[in-house]
């Protein structure tokens, strides 16, 4: 049974609630971190550099079901060299085995068809500046802030449905905002697989502002991971 994929990306960087860990942004004197649950990090003994406004909804699921973080903890690990948390080599090495797979073939079309229970021929697909978006028969039902955004998360679409039963039991924003951490890890760009590039585009006033940060390929001129933090 398919899933709502609609907003995935969208959704994704309004719900993800995450924390700085991780990139050194050349040209800054500071740490930009890369955006992971707090209970994850409490699995590590780590703690945010920076907290997010809100972090009510990173709570363990009090039932008990699958949650965000009991789907990072299979593929989250600390890194062997660095002081830093990274991708299970095994998980990172499938993901990217994906992400070239669908390079080669319909670059994801087939899969997200499935995911949204409609033929392939009824989806549309429109590229801009800052957005990839998809429409089913005319009507946007899902958007990326770019091609190579939307290329990551369905390969780990592919990925997760294989490797952990618990994936098709997440709510639509929890499966949104477990893809968005993910895309966070990233190294090499999902379309060109160029390695990326992390930027600080921050804004900063007199009174305060708001940081955004993201992942970058500037080979293709986008975005792959986004967020802004206040």
């Amino acid at each position: 049974m398919s899933w709502p994929i609609a907003g995935i990306a969208f959704v994704a960087l309004a719900l993800v609630i995450i924390y700085l860990r991780g990139y050194l942004i050349p040209g800054t004197p500071t740490l930009t971190q890369r955006y992971v649950p707090q209970p994850v990090l409490n699995w590590f003994g780590k703690q945010p550099a920076v907290p997010a406004e809100d972090d009510s909804t990173l709570e363990p699921n009090p039932d008990g079901n699958a949650s965000v973080e009991s789907i990072l903890e299979s593929f989250v690990v600390e890194c062997e060299d660095v002081d830093d948390l990274c991708l299970e080599e095994s998980f990172r090495a499938d993901w990217r085995e994906e992400m070239a797979r669908l390079r080669r073939t319909d670059g994801g079309t087939a899969r997200l068809a499935s995911e949204l229970g409609v033929e392939p021929a009824r989806l549309e697909t429109e590229t801009t500046e800052n957005r990839f978006a998809v429409a089913v028969d005319g009507t946007q039902v899902a958007r990326w802030n770019s091609q190579p955004a939307y290329l990551a998360d369905i390969a780990a679409i592919v990925v997760l449905g294989e490797r952990d039963d618990d994936w098709a039991t997440l709510e639509e924003a929890e499966r949104s905002r477990t893809l968005a951490t993910l895309r966070s890890f990233l190294e090499h760009c999902p379309a060109c697989d160029q390695p990326l590039a992390a930027a600080d585009e921050s804004e900063r006033f007199c009174c305060g502002g708001e940081q955004t940060l993201t992942l970058q390929c500037e080979a293709c001129e986008v975005a792959v991971f986004r967020t802004t933090h206040a």
